[in-house]
Parts: structure tokens; C-alpha cells; sequence
């Protein structure tokens, strides 16, 4: 039976390793044994948080979101939510934002509260951001506060999540489905029939409740996939792209620098320069 945790004195579970105290930032490593709950919880600051190792599954609402090393959710303050951390327990990087900051800068980003980050630029500049609080001299500190805004900026760009209508069932089990085998080329004909609807149907709901087509949808956790296989591992760019479900090593290349804005290569260099 998974044990509770209990908050700390500064309002956040597990174990604090690491912090670096900014004006209007607050940073923190914060380690969550294996095994471990908490009870559904909120806090005063909006904040990204970020998986660097392990896992979890995170409560929101009526639903559960699992996340893996290089994702990450981005939560508005007073937003109700609970966790379990799987057997591996879990390392995070928490950015936690001054609500006041937010709102001057972004009205936009201050009124959407939640929005996850699968790989892509967003988990791009949290691993930087990671990058640059290991080495916190004056010039870190500036380029801390640049990257917090280009967060913010990716907040901003994300969907609100649609809470007046409520999505189909059968479209839940399509995304499972489509998570479970995205690297397969599989067809809209082969969901539809899974699932139990006419490809129309299909179509029609995953533009309706997704925005976005089946094809869009693979393509995107193909790249969320690449983009965490890159940062966790040294894996060869033509195993990646295999094993992501692309044609080849230059359709992963082609597709990743259109929806990216960077090669591959670019874009683990980038994450792993100081």
C-alpha cells in the first residue's frame, strides 16, 4: 500500500534538495521516495513541473496523466491536484512563478490552469532552465529570468482545455490506443474500427474535442517520444526516429525541424550545453 506525504513547511511534498530564490522565481529539486501519494492539494503560485527522472501519475479533475522523464504540466494557483510516484520514485524541477509577474506579463497564460508539455521546445527550455541553476553566477540569473518568460510564452500559445462539453468515450479510447501504438503505421480506418465508429465519426471528433487531425495527433507523440529519447538517452538519431515511427532517419529530421524550429542534433546539443 502506497504511504501519504505530508507537505512541508513551504507547502510542497517529498524532499527538498535543491532551491535558488529569485525575486520573482523560485526554483527547487524536490526528490518523491517510491511508492508514495499525496492527498489532493493546491497551491499560492502557479508553477511548471518537471520530471527529470522516474515517474508518476498525476490526478486533475476527473482524470489521470502519467509523465516520464522530460515532460512536464504547468498548473495555475489553487488548482486542485494529487500524485502517486511509481517504484522508481521521482526527481523534479519545480518553477514556481510570482502570480503578480504572471498577470503583467501574460493575461493570457494567467487565465489557462493546466497545460502539459510532452517533449518540445516547452521541455527544451525547462531542461535549460534546469541547465543554468546548477551554475548560478549573474549572468545565469539572467538568462534564468529569459527562459522563465519563454515558459510563459509556450503557456500561452497552449489550448484551454474544453470543460463545457464533455468528449465521447470512444474518443478516450482512441487516444489510448493511439498512445499505446503510435509508432505503427496505423490507419484512421483501423481506430475507427477499434473503437467502434465510422472514420467521419472520427474525424469529426478529433477535430471537434482535439483540434487536430488523427495524423496530427500521431505526429505529435512521435515527436513528444523523440524529444524525451533525446534528452534521456544517447540513442543513435536513426534508432530514435525508428523507434518513434518514422519512415527514416530524414523524415525524423524533416518533420522534427518543421515543428521543433531545430534539428535533432540541435536540439540535444542545445539541452546539453551549460
Amino acid at each position: 500500500m502506497a504511504a501519504y506525504l505530508k507537505p512541508s513547511r513551504v507547502g510542497w511534498h517529498g524532499e527538498r534538495v535543491a532551491r535558488l530564490q529569485l525575486d520573482r522565481l523560485k526554483l527547487s529539486e524536490i526528490y518523491y521516495p517510491r511508492n508514495t501519494r499525496t492527498r489532493p492539494h493546491s497551491h499560492d503560485r502557479p508553477f511548471f513541473f518537471m520530471v527529470k527522472h522516474g515517474s508518476l501519475t498525476e490526478r486533475y479533475g476527473a482524470s489521470d496523466h502519467q509523465y516520464q522523464p522530460s515532460t512536464m504540466f504547468y498548473m495555475q494557483s489553487a488548482e486542485t491536484h494529487a500524485e502517486h510516484f511509481h517504484n522508481q520514485g521521482a526527481h523534479c524541477f519545480v518553477i514556481e512563478l510570482d502570480n503578480s509577474w504572471l498577470a503583467a506579463i501574460s493575461h493570457r497564460a494567467s487565465q489557462i490552469y493546466f497545460a502539459q508539455f510532452r517533449g518540445g521546445v516547452a521541455s527544451w527550455l525547462a531542461t535549460r532552465l534546469y541547465q543554468e541553476c546548477r551554475t548560478p553566477d549573474e549572468s545565469a540569473l539572467l538568462s534564468i529570468e529569459g527562459l522563465a518568460l519563454e515558459l510563459i510564452a509556450e503557456v500561452s500559445r497552449s489550448k484551454r482545455p474544453a470543460i463545457d462539453k464533455q468528449p465521447p468515450v470512444w474518443l478516450k479510447l482512441a487516444e489510448e490506443l493511439l498512445h499505446a501504438r503510435f509508432a505503427d503505421q496505423i490507419t484512421n480506418e483501423t481506430v475507427a474500427r477499434e473503437v467502434g465508429v465510422h472514420p467521419v465519426h472520427l474525424a469529426r471528433g478529433f477535430r471537434q474535442h482535439l483540434h487536430c487531425t488523427v495524423g496530427d495527433y500521431v505526429r505529435k507523440l512521435r515527436l513528444e517520444f523523440a524529444c524525451r529519447e533525446l534528452l534521456a538517452t544517447d540513442q543513435t538519431l536513426t534508432r530514435i526516429a525508428h523507434h518513434a515511427g518514422f519512415y527514416d532517419h530524414s523524415h525524423f529530421s524533416r518533420t522534427f525541424k518543421e515543428m521543433i524550429g531545430f534539428t535533432p542534433s540541435q536540439y540535444r546539443a542545445m539541452a546539453r550545453r551549460r
